[in-house]
């Protein structure tokens, strides 16, 4: 069933939202295993004890990245409903009802959207607290900073440059 011709660029316009919404879900899908990664891999953590090491700015990001992931969902289901108010499938008041999910659909892609800025942030800060406490700790175990991740993932004697 091909659109009314009215709504063509209602239509697009939808489907330009669909993709935008797919790259946050991808970003913050991405994101929520990234704090055990970079403690496992980066700064080498015991996996055992990786859950003490997550301070309060990673839970707060997989807090806000995981209502991202909500509110992506939400706006899949508005979307979808607009589609069909689009396509009249609504019978009582059905531009009453185009408006109001466009609304909606408009409103959760905003606050997927902050959402998931705002726990990508709080992601970064434990990242950077991370780093800062793993050079903290060098240092007073007398390990020198600068070159140590690649000294110790390259083979002797590789020179880089």
């Amino acid at each position: 069933m091909a659109p009314p011709n009215n709504n063509e660029g209602a239509f697009e316009v939808n489907k330009q939202y669909q993709e935008a919404i797919k790259i946050v879900i991808n970003l913050v899908t991405a994101s929520l295993v990234l704090p055990v990664v970079f403690l496992k891999n980066i700064v080498g953590a015991d996996p055992n004890r990786i859950g003490s090491l997550l301070s309060g700015w990673a839970y707060a990001s997989w807090i806000f990245l995981g209502a991202s992931l909500l509110a992506c969902v939400a706006f899949y289901v508005y979307s979808t409903k607009y589609t069909k108010a689009l396509y009249g499938l609504y019978k009582d008041n059905n531009e009453n009802e185009e408006k109001r999910v466009e609304n909606w659909r408009d409103r959760w892609a905003r606050f997927a959207t902050m959402t998931a800025v705002l726990g990508l942030v709080l992601l970064l800060i434990f990242l950077w607290q991370a780093t800062e406490a793993q050079e903290r700790h060098q240092v007073s175990q007398g390990i020198p900073l600068g070159n140590h991740f690649t000294t110790e993932l390259l083979p002797s004697g590789t020179v880089l440059g």
